[in-house]
């Protein structure tokens, strides 16, 4: 799964986008995209990194709204996100601001294992990490979470495959 959020602190800022694809036994059962209200304005700096601007999630749900349809996605999967203090934090910390219980599922780096897999990689952002792993990563249709979820899913099958030949 991937964020887009208003900004890099999950106690100020707030999510913007969701964006998850669920694989069962290596193959895609369903995807979930949803851009939320986040209620506070979208700093411009961030619309030009994710081309979300205020008018395309004025009319949206909030994260309360949508909580219900993100978990009941998630269930009780294996998350696999790209920087996961970034992404579980910003959903933790939501669920705590409404007042429901947080996560508990069990929750996979590809940043730490880019980092364990090509330590000699100057850069480790997902781009990087599909430049390594040979995925095609579109630095135009990046940053929207739809597209990040779907490239990390891309990504995270032959990370996979390497992990478990190298046991």
């Amino acid at each position: 799964f991937d964020l887009e959020t208003t900004g890099l602190s999950c106690r100020y800022d707030r999510i913007i986008e969701f964006g998850a694809v669920r694989i069962e036994r290596g193959v895609e059962v369903g995807r979930l995209d949803i851009l939320i209200n986040p209620k506070i304005d979208i700093p411009k700096h961030i619309t030009r990194i994710t081309k979300i601007t205020n008018e395309m999630v004025k009319n949206q749900p909030t994260f309360n709204d949508v909580k219900d349809k993100i978990k009941n996605f998630l269930k009780d999967a294996i998350l696999v996100t790209h920087n996961a203090d970034f992404d579980y934090g910003f959903m933790q910390e939501e669920l705590k601001a409404i007042g429901l219980p947080l996560l508990k599922n069990p929750v996979i780096d590809t940043l730490a294992l880019s980092r364990y897999l090509f330590p000699e990689s100057r850069s480790h952002r997902l781009g990087a990490l599909c430049r390594n792993m040979e995925v095609n990563y579109d630095e135009d249709a990046a940053h929207r979470a739809d597209y990040d979820a779907n490239v990390l899913n891309t990504v995270w099958q032959p990370m996979l495959v390497k992990l478990t030949k190298e046991n």
